[in-house]
């Protein structure tokens, strides 16, 4: 499963220094947060430029309710007193809204490329042989 956390600037600010400075200061947090597996994308095409895709992937739904609890204390211990008021307070100024999307990914309906099974070997599997890719003429061996 995959989880897709969304967060809005407010379309009347710029992507500003606080917007960047908010993201740092989130981004840095939670690559200091042990066992916690995610990247970060902004949405640059469409009528959401301002949105800011948080994708994490969950084992099970047992995983999430850590990111509530034990993830949330570790992710706060990562910044000073001050530090975590500076980000509540940037979260506060820039954040309009906010959503969160949960994904199954299985691997019997994706086509996943070569360096994603070889990093996830066991989630991937072999593939099924109907799965399979199939040459197409234009990569197909020449006789």
């Amino acid at each position: 499963m995959a989880r897709l956390f969304v967060s809005f600037a407010s379309p009347d600010l710029p992507i500003a220094e606080e917007v960047v400075e908010w993201l740092k200061m989130y981004v840095g947090g939670f690559k200091k947060v042990p066992g916690y597996n995610w990247t970060t994308f902004q949405q640059v095409y469409g009528n959401s430029w301002n949105a800011f895709l948080f994708i994490s992937r969950i084992k099970s739904l047992s995983y999430t309710d850590g990111e509530f609890g034990s993830a949330a204390k570790a992710f706060e211990a990562t910044f000073s007193q001050a530090e975590l008021k500076k980000l509540h307070a940037l979260e506060a100024a820039v954040v309009e809204t906010e959503k969160t999307m949960l994904f199954r990914i299985s691997p019997r309906i994706s086509l996943p490329t070569e360096e994603m099974i070889k990093a996830e070997p066991n989630f991937w599997g072999p593939m099924p042989a109907s799965m399979a890719k199939k040459p197409t003429p234009a990569t197909a061996s020449k006789p």
